[in-house]
């Protein structure tokens, strides 16, 4: 999610590229990819993706630029509608689990910055956009127990608030509690447990300090900070766990919850943070701007900066080989990465770039048989 960290650049496309989307397909052993472009002169003719949703029945992709939100049919990606928002430089969307409500959050870094919450059906705002002063990179929507809910942004002065919902769900204006403890600027925020019962659970953050941090969420203590990154961290992604029914796989579903982050020191780390503990961590080519798991939590994807996928097995932080051979990336798109996200479905993750491309990529074939490990 690094629009924090760079401007775009112009790459220039086919002059003869349609001026509607353009689909391109390409097939192979190792990959299918499936490429979006929006401009006819030129990827700089279109604002750069810079936030991703998928909605929780896996029916649509939400894209969020400059330009506003897009919301896209899956598998095809065609535009089914625009939803407006109040908020300037969209940097990050999230679905409430009942796809009821769609958190919308962004701005300037040091300038200013918003969120909203918007009614994801109708796309009507249930409230004006709180702002404030700084930019908001990341949000989540929180279950915070004993029935209540709330919202928590990630915010460039350092700080992460949490702002509670009254009983209409209206966002009260002011924070009801601020997480201060990172010295530069917030860019992840995760939550842990906390939905059923009395406990609220677990706040996860990461910092361009070179931190993970770990918070309770109820009373706002920082329980761990875990500094083992060499530089800033771009982004975070907890691994998903069995919805239901037995794990296939005793390694995905138990266990302390694990999280991955990814940063400048060009690494990808597995952690189990409300143990403190680093598991392991892999070593990139190039720098990555934001990971995910796929959707059975067996692999976790990175966007690397030259707009490459890198297929990372968790359990021995080892880059799956491209088709057999020895070239681990799978080129995607064209310049810098902003967003990544698990496809609905199936071993496929989905990267938004500059210029408004839009791409799936598959996980890759590495056996001869054509089975995945």
């Amino acid at each position: 999610s690094q629009h924090r960290r760079q401007t775009d650049s112009c790459i220039m496309m086919p002059s003869t590229a349609n001026r509607d989307a353009l689909f391109m397909a390409i097939q192979s052993a190792a990959c299918t990819i499936i490429i979006a472009f929006g401009a006819s002169a030129g990827l700089c003719a279109e604002p750069a993706i810079t936030a991703l949703a998928i909605s929780q029945d896996g029916q649509y992709v939400l894209t969020g630029s400059q330009a506003g939100i897009t919301v896209r049919s899956w598998p095809d990606l065609h535009v089914v509608r625009q939803l407006a928002t109040e908020v300037d430089h969209v940097h990050h969307l999230a679905l409430s689990e009942d796809d009821q409500r769609l958190l919308i959050t962004g701005g300037v870094p040091a300038d200013f910055g918003a969120f909203q919450v918007l009614a994801w059906s109708s796309g009507d705002s249930l409230h004006k956009a709180i702002v404030t002063n700084d930019v908001i990179l990341a949000g989540d929507f929180a279950e915070l127990g004993n029935g209540h809910h709330g919202i928590v942004v990630a915010c460039g002065d350092n700080s992460t608030c949490l702002y509670e919902l009254d009983r209409n769900l209206t966002v009260e204006k002011e924070p009801t509690k601020v997480f201060r403890g990172h010295s530069r600027r917030v860019t992840a925020l995760e939550l842990l447990g906390g939905g059923g019962g009395d406990e609220a659970g677990w706040l996860l953050t990461t910092a361009y300090d070179h931190s993970l941090r770990v918070w309770e969420l109820s009373s706002g203590r920082l329980r761990r900070t875990l500094d083992l990154h060499r530089g800033p961290v771009y982004d975070m992604a907890v691994r998903p766990r069995p919805r239901r029914g037995p794990a296939t796989d005793s390694a995905v579903g138990s266990g302390p919850p694990m999280v991955a982050t990814c940063g400048a020191d060009r690494t990808v780390r597995f952690w189990q943070p409300t143990i403190g503990r680093l598991m392991r961590f892999a070593t990139l080519p190039v720098e990555a701007n934001a990971i995910c798991w796929t959707r059975d939590g067996r692999h976790l994807a990175a966007a690397g900066q030259d707009g490459s996928i890198l297929w990372i097995e968790p359990e021995t932080a080892k880059l799956l080989p491209r088709g057999g051979d020895r070239n681990v990336a799978v080129r995607a798109i064209s310049g810098w990465p902003y967003e990544l996200e698990a496809a609905p479905d199936g071993d496929a993750v989905i990267v938004a770039g500059q210029g408004g491309q839009l791409c799936v990529v598959t996980l890759p074939r590495t056996e001869p048989n054509g089975q995945r490990p």
